[in-house]
């Protein structure tokens, strides 16, 4: 998780590491609120949810900027964008699929269905009125892309499977745009 806090040419941009998501998003909800509550200036929060798993070389990634508040949604897809930028800039990614609806009722459409609002450590920054977007690779894919690489040992103690290069590859994309971000 990066955060973004705007400020001083000596902001901190903190990653941080949540505890207790799968128990009603504790860590994140406790840090979130504070921050609201303490009135910082938050510019974005970028959640990396899933990104180890891949079993094929497809390399596909999903990134999150859905919301059912369409201003919250719509200043998260700004930095879906940079992100989808820079992925573009790593040969062996493939380009994002971007979840940006506003409904978690399933649909083929990604500009009107996110199935993961409310689902994952980001919620607690969306629920504080910040842009946030999350990755994962979790829902189906479409018929004309490659068949969906879903992580079979999904919250099992069975998930020690990492493809490092893949999660390297986000995360060099991820790098890049969190380095662009801070500097706007």
């Amino acid at each position: 998780m990066f955060i973004g806090v705007q400020g001083s040419a000596h902001s901190y941009r903190p990653v941080l590491f949540f505890n207790a998501e799968e128990s009603g998003l504790v860590g994140s909800n406790v840090y979130a609120s504070m921050l609201k509550a303490t009135g910082a200036p938050v510019k974005a929060a970028v959640c990396i949810d899933m990104i180890g798993f891949n079993s094929d070389n497809n390399h596909l990634f999903e990134i999150h900027e859905g919301h059912n508040d369409e201003d919250i949604r719509n200043a998260s897809v700004s930095i879906a964008q940079t992100i989808a930028n820079n992925a573009v800039r790593v040969p062996s990614m493939s380009s994002p699929q971007c979840y940006q609806g506003t409904s978690t009722v399933n649909n083929p459409d990604r500009t009107v269905f996110d199935g993961a609002i409310g689902r994952s450590d980001h919620a607690s920054f969306h629920q504080q009125g910040y842009a946030v977007v999350v990755f994962e690779d979790f829902f189906i894919n479409m018929p004309s892309e490659p068949v969906d690489d879903p992580n079979p040992n999904y919250h099992q103690a069975s998930d020690l499977i990492i493809d490092a290069s893949y999660g390297s590859n986000i995360t060099n994309v991820l790098a890049n745009a969190v380095l662009e971000l801070a500097r706007n």
